[in-house]
């Protein structure tokens, strides 16, 4: 261009923005420079892409092969804790300690039985046979007696029977001696003495439990007070008081010789205990069970509650659930019973090869003896009629959240397969030529390779993928077609001198426009993801980390391999080559007529009918009203939303485990979360008394606490029953000392298992230093997060008042905190729910601030910058609050989803905007030109990404649920702002346009086009409507200063 032109042209702008202020100028400024610049580099890499597609379609599939060699640290994160909470925090904290120095050993493994009554012979049958059958399972030469967790029974002693003991027997062999010697009652009495001349006359069978078996050594005076126990037994039996006072009046000798081989047993329990003897089921037991009547089991039920297997006294009504009673309050039936099996993880293989389970602690041994177990439990081929189980072993729970993850890859596929024949029908035409099936399928091929490198990307640089990470796939080919549909309709709307020129300028051109437009959305969905990669919370972390990576390589392969593919099937159209064959040349196709071409389709006509009827008064009126309306309900239903979220949600619905937790939900209410107490390196000879308080404060919220089982308190009363204590003043050595009578007592030894000491525990010897111990307490049942949150907020305030100190002098900061601190395994869901609001709202508004900042930049209106921030809120607002309608809460699933939501609902405002800023005309004018030209591509943005949704309304899954309810809201009322509010607002207040009339020579250099500009109709005056750097006057002013 002359430098007479250049000049006129800087002379022009310079005249025209003279009266703006200077915040105005540096929008327009900042406006001008960003999207001149753009549009020159998008013109340019149009061209150099039309000149080398292939090179650019193979480096294309090089980078996807080499990104994708990421995937190989591609990792699953189902574990609770490393999903829902921050690190570094407190939780978090004492949960990783737990892990690595007091990792839970136990396995809870359960069957529901349910029939109209389960009291009834032909139930307990099946009871029985799958308690046998349960016990006979098998796997590498490992049996259910090997992996169960056993625990000690009060029963007679088998190496020693104190009742065979006579004392004339005793005083008929001292008289051997020299009855003259003064130490005669104080000389120890070798027990051994008495094998040849009284154990040869006992019933003791010496079986191999009892070869290993020795006498302790006893003085005459403890021997003698056998004698009364030895008389009680006889006449009463070894009853669990008797058990009792042996261990506080014999120990240490011989209480810790016959306990080291005392019986143990594993931990099952069921109603079926009623009918055990002497701690098992023997053949009397099998055929008791088996010759039962209704009538036999009612009584037992309401008479008896000594159990056969523990051979103590126990509540059974907490095996039966939905009990009926009569009117004298007798139990006559109930509709379910529990079996459960209580197995233990093998810490040596543990240690060895680490858990074999994400999210769960457990040795492989344990892992391959459950699966068999579930084989068992799950077999329903001899199940008798009217009789229903369900099913949970321990590891079915993670099991089941890993299995959703890749559930539903199926419908991923036919969602895909929708998305392509809506492509191929709105890209194509009914033409030999014009149809794009292959560029269709590039386009899809393109988002599938883009999924592949930003997969491989995040699984390099370690993030983890989650349940929630299961509907980005269906995201980000939302998004890429969306891109798809911006680049191929700004080829078919270009001007007709730009279609006549050569392929390599008609692609510069098209990225002209439409890279600008797909930069703006982009950017503005990258800065929505990259505000939610701040989040606190790891899985909402990871999940925007790979949305926003994602965007931006979908953004590059639609704008590097799509152009490609766009390229080389324009130079296919233009040789006349066919869609599907391209080796046919179809030499005799007329091609179709220019102005016919260019006249506007039946979309476009649609459209500007529409838009004439929305700039009318009465419809702008009624528009107005409806969106205040909406907006109300919006504001109501996001007030009344609960911040909640169960981990049950993210199970398979269909999954063994699912059933029986709703059905342990249905029978059991009471049974709220389990947690446990742990204290570690406390001194518990000072910290005594407050921790006794700390027990009573437990008890005492009787409205969160059901009950606390604490050693604490019972060790409290086995060493009253001994001798009076002074617990202000005891020792440490006191403590350890009766802390080892405790553990090794009938009383106690149920607890043993909550500790773990610096070295062996010995019976007879001082307890070695105690690293850390653990007190179990059970919430009650609730029914929501405004329940269960302050009862865990109640719980830590409880826990830290009580001023418990530790003896932890180390730098760690994992075991650096608090003595004693609450743990369960959903605190960290009610962990989650306490904080996801704040989380939530804070993202929101930083995303909202920032993607302000940018279409202010983009758009250089601050009123229409202004415009499309009320409409992405009141979108956001209106979601959230019909989310509420629709029974969905706010959970890291849907703050995920509202997260995202910003920047594909400024998608459906900004490029009304930005075509409304860019012609003149009044405004009524203007609302016309830009609905007509944009509107088709905005709705079809909007189907396409519901398209992209839509399969996953069938599906069973919360998560896929979840993320179809909401973005069926987004682009419901996503496409009502973007198309119906914002004209009308943009009618009514829109901002002037930017735009100054320079000639059609000069438009190919300085014009600023929206992506959807098309030529002006011929009627229309030489010069054009170009944006730049300035708010031109409206139309009827431009007819004023020609006047």
């Amino acid at each position: 261009m002359s430098e007479h032109m250049g000049g006129h042209r800087r002379d022009s702008v310079m005249e025209q923005t003279g009266h703006l202020n200077s915040f105005q100028k540096a929008l327009l400024c900042c406006k001008y420079g960003a999207m001149n610049s753009l549009e020159r580099y998008f013109r340019w890499h149009g061209r150099l892409i039309a000149r080398q597609p292939a090179m650019f379609i193979f480096l294309s599939v090089i980078v996807t092969i080499v990104c994708g060699l990421g995937l190989i640290g591609f990792y699953e994160e189902s574990d609770m804790t490393a999903l829902w909470v921050p690190k570094g925090s407190k939780l978090r904290n004492n949960v990783e300690w737990v892990q690595q120095n007091f990792p839970q050993q136990l396995r809870f493994n359960q069957v529901i039985f349910k029939a109209d009554n389960v009291l009834t012979p032909e139930v307990l049958q099946e009871m029985f046979n799958l308690t046998v059958r349960m016990r006979e399972v098998t796997h590498d030469n490992q049996t259910w007696q090997d992996v169960c967790f056993r625990v000690p029974v009060v029963t007679k002693p088998k190496c020693f029977d104190p009742s065979q003991l006579k004392y004339l027997s005793l005083f008929g062999k001292r008289r051997k001696r020299d009855l003259d010697n003064d130490d005669w009652f104080e000389e120890d009495f070798e027990l051994d003495d008495l094998t040849d001349e009284t154990y040869n006359h006992t019933d003791v069978e010496v079986d191999d439990e009892c070869q290993d078996f020795k006498m302790p050594e006893l003085s005459f005076s403890q021997i003698a007070s056998l004698i009364p126990l030895a008389e009680r037994i006889e006449k009463y039996g070894f009853t669990p008081e008797l058990a009792d006072e042996v261990s506080l009046n014999f120990y240490p000798e011989p209480y810790c010789s016959l306990v080291d081989h005392a019986p143990t047993v594993c931990y099952e329990e069921s109603i079926l205990e009623l009918w055990a003897n002497d701690g098992d089921f023997d053949e009397d037991s099998e055929n008791t069970i088996v010759n039962l009547t209704t009538e036999e089991i009612i009584e037992s039920v309401n008479t008896r509650n000594l159990s056969g297997i523990f051979l103590r006294e126990k509540n059974f009504k907490n095996v039966l659930g939905d009990i009926s009673y009569n009117e004298s309050g007798h139990i006559i039936g109930a509709k379910v019973a529990t079996l459960t099996w209580v197995g233990k993880v093998n810490l040596t293989a543990l240690k060895q090869f680490g858990s074999v389970q994400r999210g769960d602690i457990i040795d492989k041994y344990t892992f391959d003896y459950e699966g068999a177990m579930i084989e068992v439990a799950t077999d329903r081929n001899n199940l008798g009629k009217g009789v229903e189980i369900f099913v949970n072993i321990h590891r079915m729970l993670f099991e089941s959240m890993e299995g959703q993850v890749f559930k539903d890859i199926g419908m991923l596929i036919l969602g895909y397969l929708i998305v392509f024949i809506y492509v191929l029908i709105m890209l194509g035409k009914c033409d030999c030529v014009e149809q794009k099936v292959f560029l269709s399928i590039g386009g899809i091929l393109g988002v599938a390779m883009g999924i592949i490198v930003s997969y491989g990307l995040c699984s390099a640089f370690g993030f983890f993928y989650s349940a929630a990470h299961t509907v980005m796939p269906f995201l980000l080919l939302g998004i890429g077609i969306d891109d798809m549909f911006v680049i191929v309709q700004c080829l078919n709307t270009l001007s007709e001198k730009e279609k006549s020129k050569s392929v390599e300028d008609r692609i510069g051109a098209t990225m002209a426009h439409a890279g600008v437009a797909i930069t703006i959305t982009s950017v503005t969905n990258f800065i929505a993801f990259g505000i939610g990669a701040s989040s606190s919370l790891p899985a909402l972390r990871s999940f925007c980390v790979y949305a926003s990576i994602g965007i931006i390589i979908i953004f590059s392969f639609q704008t590097t391999w799509f152009v490609a593919l766009l390229a080389i099937d324009e130079y296919r159209v233009e040789a006349h080559r066919n869609g599907c064959c391209c080796c046919f040349i179809h030499s005799n196709r007329i091609k179709p007529d220019t102005q016919e071409t260019r006249s506007p389709g039946k979309t476009a006509k649609v459209f500007k009918i529409i838009a004439e009827a929305l700039i009318t008064g009465p419809v702008k009126i009624g528009v107005v009203l409806s969106t205040a309306v909406l907006l109300v309900i919006g504001v109501y239903g996001m007030a009344q939303l609960k911040m909640e979220f169960r981990p049950e949600w993210l199970m398979d619905p269909a999954a063994e485990v699912t059933n029986w937790y709703f059905a342990h939900k249905e029978y059991f209410p009471s049974d709220g979360e389990g947690g446990q107490l742990y204290l570690r390196s406390v001194n518990y000879s000072e910290n005594f008394l407050k921790l006794d308080n700390l027990i009573n404060n437990l008890e005492e919220q009787s409205d969160i606490i059901k009950y606390v089982d604490s050693w604490h308190r019972e060790y409290k009363k086995f060493a009253e029953e001994a001798e009076e204590v002074d617990w202000e003043n005891i020792t440490e050595e006191y403590f350890l000392k009766k802390l080892t009578q405790f553990l090794y007592s009938p009383r106690g030894a149920k607890y043993k298992n909550q500790f773990k000491f610096s070295s062996n525990l010995e019976c007879g010897q001082l307890a070695p230093s105690v690293l850390v111990s653990s007190i179990n307490y059970q919430h009650m049942g609730f029914e929501s997060a405004s329940e269960w949150v302050p009862a865990m907020d109640r719980v830590n305030l409880l826990v830290e008042d009580s001023n418990i100190s530790s003896t932890l002098m180390d730098n760690n900061p994992v075991s650096t905190s608090n003595a004693v601190f609450p743990l369960a395994v959903r605190y960290s869901n009610w962990e989650t729910d306490k904080v996801i609001g704040s989380e939530l709202y804070q993202n929101m508004v930083s995303s909202l601030l920032a993607i302000f900042l940018t279409v202010l930049i983009f758009l250089g209106s601050l009123r229409g910058a202004c415009i499309v921030i009320f409409c992405v809120a009141a979108t956001i607002i209106e979601v959230a609050g019909f989310m509420h309608f629709w029974g969905l809460t706010v959970d890291v699933i849907s703050c995920n989803t509202l997260v995202i939501s910003i920047g594909l609902c400024v998608d459906f405002s900004a490029h009304i905007a930005h075509g409304f800023l860019s012609v003149s005309g009044d405004r009524n004018q203007r609302v016309t030109s830009t609905f007509t030209k944009i509107g088709p591509a905005v709705l079809n943005g909007g189907l396409s990404t519901m398209l992209a949704f839509i399969l996953l309304s069938t599906s069973e899954s919360y998560v896929c649920l979840s993320f179809f309810k909401i973005f069926f809201l987004i682009c419901l009322f996503g496409l009502y702002h973007g198309l119906i509010a914002l004209p009308v607002i943009l009618a009514i207040a829109g901002p002037l346009p930017q735009v100054i009339e320079v000639g059609p020579e000069d438009v190919d250099e300085y014009a600023l086009y929206s992506r959807y500009s098309v030529p002006e109709s011929k009627g229309k005056t030489k010069g054009r409507s170009v944006s730049i750097c300035r708010e031109a006057p409206t139309g009827e002013d431009d007819d004023e200063k020609k006047g």
